[in-house]
């Protein structure tokens, strides 16, 4: 069992192995991008695009880039989508938001990792400048077992009520999704 700091697609990344799964978490944007058993086929049932991702801090918009190229160059399987869902306006896009918020383009960070004998539990989180709020994520996984328990906390960051949006956006891959079928 073990968490620990690794790359995955040459992208900054947390690991949490409880000795029955191994996720991945990418520090850009939080994507869990892989999910495997330890034992078996390393099977990844989420998606893994077919260009090569980079960190959303390095992204710069080529001319005719659209909103959504920012999380595009740096989207994993499965990313948490909050403070706004779909695409922006094109007054907001012109000041430089992009589709589905801020959470999945921003910078993660670990804020605890736990090892202990009945399992591993890491808690993560971001800020998000733009719609005043925190996430934090907390994936606690009992030693053995096959899965995991995932809480999400939203802080309000403002001095005011804060409408917003929050979607958890799965994409699955082959074999589990594929084209024609």
């Amino acid at each position: 069992m073990h968490i620990k700091r690794t790359t995955f697609r040459n992208r900054q990344a947390w690991e949490l192995d409880n000795d029955a799964l191994r996720l991945v978490i990418l520090a850009g944007g939080g994507h869990l991008a892989s999910l495997t058993l330890t034992e078996g086929p390393r099977l990844n049932p989420l998606w893994v695009t077919p260009w090569p991702t980079r960190e959303p801090w390095d992204y710069r918009p080529a001319k005719g880039d659209g909103p959504e190229m920012r999380l595009l160059a740096g989207i994993a399987g499965h990313n948490p989508c909050l403070g706004w869902f779909g695409g922006p306006s094109a007054t907001e896009a012109s000041l430089g938001l992009g589709v589905y918020g801020e959470a999945p383009v921003v910078r993660w960070r670990a804020v605890t990792r736990a090892v202990t004998r009945a399992g591993v539990r890491l808690v993560t989180a971001c800020d998000l400048p733009a719609a005043q709020m925190r996430l934090t994520r907390t994936i606690t996984a009992r030693r053995g077992e096959r899965h995991l328990h995932v809480r999400e906390e939203v802080l309000n960051l403002a001095r005011r009520d804060v409408p917003y949006t929050q979607c958890q956006h799965v994409t699955l891959g082959p074999p589990f999704v594929e084209k024609d079928r």
